[in-house]
Parts: C-alpha cells; sequence; structure tokens
C-alpha cells in the first residue's frame, strides 16, 4: 500500500468495499482500482496510458472512453469517483454517471482538498446526498445514494467557439475549452505554406493545429494523424475535423505508444502538468524519442514554457536547433532531423 497516493489510501482501508461490484472512475493516480480485492469491479479512464499501463497488469474490466457500455451500470452497485483538478471535467463525468446508474447505487467521491472536492456536496446536492466520511492528509472523502437521476444532454456541456474562421467545439477536460492559449497561438503563427507530407499532432486536444494546417494548405500535399491520451481530446478532434469539413486520422496514443511511421513534421503544445503537479515527463519524452519518427530532414515544432530550458535536451537528440520565436509566456523550439 505504501505506492498507493493519499486518495488511494483512504479507498484501501474501506472493508466496506470488499462486498461491493464497483465502478472506478475519474483520476486515480495508481492501479489500486485493479488491486483493491473487491468482489468485482470495473475500471473506467478517459487517460489511454492509464489503460495501457491496468491491462499489462491485470485480466479485470479496463474501459477506455467517454462513454460506458450501458451494461456496466447494471452489473455494478457502487461507484468510487477520484475527483480531478479539473473542476468542469469532475462534473461532466460524474453528471454522466448519475445520469445511466440506477436510484439508490453507493457512491463514494475522493480527492485531494485542493483539486477543489470539498465543492462536489453543493453542486451534486440535487441528485444525491453527499456526506463527509473521512477527512485525512489533506483529502477528503464523501459518500451517498442516488436520489434522482440526472438528465445528461452532451451538447449542454459543449463550448463553441470561432478563431479565424475555424469553429471548434470543446468539451469539459479538452485543452482549448476555454478559448486558444497564448502558447497555442505562438505556435499557430510559426505555420506556414512549407510544410507538406505527414504530420503528426501529438496531444491534440481540440485539434486546432492540424485543422490550421489543413486550412492553410487549402487540404493539399498534406497527411495528418491527430493523437492524444484523453478520450475526451480525440471525441473533440473528431467532431471539429467533421464540422470544420476536412479530413484526417485521430486516433488515442500514449505519446508514441501506437505510432508506427515517420513524418516531415510533429507539432505539439505538450502538457506540463500531471494531476496538481508540474511534470515535464511528456515534453522531454516528445524531445527525446521524435528523432526515431521523423523523415530524413523532418523536424519537431514545440511549445515550452519560457521560464523552462530546454536546450540542452535539444542538443542531445537533435543534429540542430532553433528557438523560433517566443513572448512573455512560451517559446517555440524547431528540432531538426
Amino acid at each position: 500500500m505504501t505506492n498507493f497516493s493519499s486518495t488511494s489510501k483512504i479507498i484501501h482501508n474501506l472493508s466496506y468495499l470488499l462486498k461491493k461490484k464497483i465502478l472506478f472512475s475519474g483520476n486515480f493516480q495508481d492501479d489500486l482500482p485493479v488491486k483493491l480485492e473487491s468482489i468485482f469491479s470495473i475500471t473506467h479512464t478517459i487517460k489511454y496510458s492509464k489503460w495501457e499501463k491496468l491491462r499489462s497488469i491485470t485480466k479485470k474490466k479496463i474501459f477506455f472512453g467517454v462513454f460506458l457500455p450501458e451494461h456496466f451500470s447494471k452489473i455494478c452497485n457502487t461507484i468510487v469517483y477520484f475527483w480531478p483538478k479539473n473542476k468542469q471535467e469532475a462534473i461532466f463525468q460524474i453528471k454522466y454517471l448519475l445520469s445511466i446508474f440506477s436510484i439508490s447505487t453507493e457512491v463514494f467521491i475522493v480527492g485531494k482538498n485542493k483539486s477543489g472536492v470539498r465543492s462536489a456536496k453543493g453542486i451534486l446536492e440535487e441528485w444525491i446526498n453527499l456526506e463527509k466520511i473521512q477527512g485525512k492528509n489533506r483529502c477528503t472523502l464523501f459518500y451517498g445514494k442516488i436520489k434522482k437521476k440526472y438528465l445528461f444532454v452532451l451538447n449542454n456541456f459543449k463550448k463553441s467557439y470561432f478563431w479565424n474562421e475555424i469553429y471548434i467545439s470543446c468539451f469539459p477536460g479538452v485543452f482549448g475549452y476555454s478559448g486558444v492559449d497564448s502558447g497555442t497561438l505562438l505556435l499557430l503563427s510559426t505555420l506556414d505554406k512549407k510544410i507538406h507530407g505527414d504530420v503528426l499532432d501529438i496531444g491534440c486536444g481540440s485539434g486546432i493545429l492540424s485543422i490550421q494546417i489543413l486550412k492553410l494548405l487549402n487540404k493539399n500535399n498534406i497527411n495528418i494523424n491527430l493523437v492524444d491520451e484523453c478520450a475526451l481530446s480525440l471525441y473533440s478532434s473528431k467532431l471539429n475535423i467533421k464540422n470544420n469539413n476536412l479530413k484526417a486520422s485521430v486516433f488515442s496514443s500514449n505519446i508514441f505508444s501506437r505510432i508506427n511511421k515517420k513524418f516531415n513534421l510533429i507539432i505539439s503544445n505538450p502538457p506540463i502538468h500531471n494531476d496538481l503537479k508540474l511534470d515535464f515527463f511528456v515534453l522531454k519524452n516528445i524531445i527525446k524519442q521524435s528523432k526515431n519518427f521523423l523523415k530524413k530532414n523532418g523536424e519537431l515544432r514545440i511549445v515550452t514554457n519560457s521560464s523552462c530550458f530546454f536546450e540542452s535536451y535539444f542538443k542531445k537528440y537533435f543534429k540542430k536547433f532553433f528557438m523560433l520565436k517566443k513572448n512573455k509566456n512560451y517559446k517555440i523550439y524547431q528540432g531538426l532531423n
């Protein structure tokens, strides 16, 4: 148990759960969902990296995607939900679960206090009476039973906007949900008509980078693959590609885990946080591994935070690299293969 996160330790100590048929969902940070010896469990995640990891160590049911197969809600009598740092993502997920599970289903919601988990009681009071049953190590655990099913309408959670004649729709938890951030705008400003051939967009989010490339080149002489580990991002990207009358391949991948070809250009505005902590794992791995997935004279073009320095990483893994642009918050690096 020593390797479990603080939230998982709280759940692990609930012997009451061992007799339950559990659906685990939300922002779990370890393998507690498959290690807890309940009589039955299903683990639901929207993160492909977590699905990959758990599938490699267990034969228990692990499901990756935005929406669950309907019969899952009929098998389980208990929900254990790990509250994420993104409040809107949490509301989207938990309200979806409240719409598919039956009245009187038991619900446990656990999270770190700084994630905002303590707001769950007020947010969900119409559908479930939550009571705090434990507070430990700066975490809170709520318990309740569903008293009213939520009427889930997907479009009620969708946020749409226009940028540069591109129509974008996003769902909670997707990078770009609140608009185009300044790092993405800086990267977009470096794109030109010299781009050609095969393009890989890592951590595609809403899909705006790839859509702009396709629009810029009028769909000609370009083949784009968009990948992300988040099911909500993939759902949003597919929708946006379709709504802008474009064609591209969109699929799940844990960075390069499902990539089996080489590209003329790899672009990315990667995440630099893991849960509530600053984490450069994804960014560093993109820099490190890109050369293995670039064609001769291919390039990596990536966003980094302006306060962080990755020159030594680029120097180690690329023949040449340049800082194409910078502003007070971000830098755009180009690595040449």
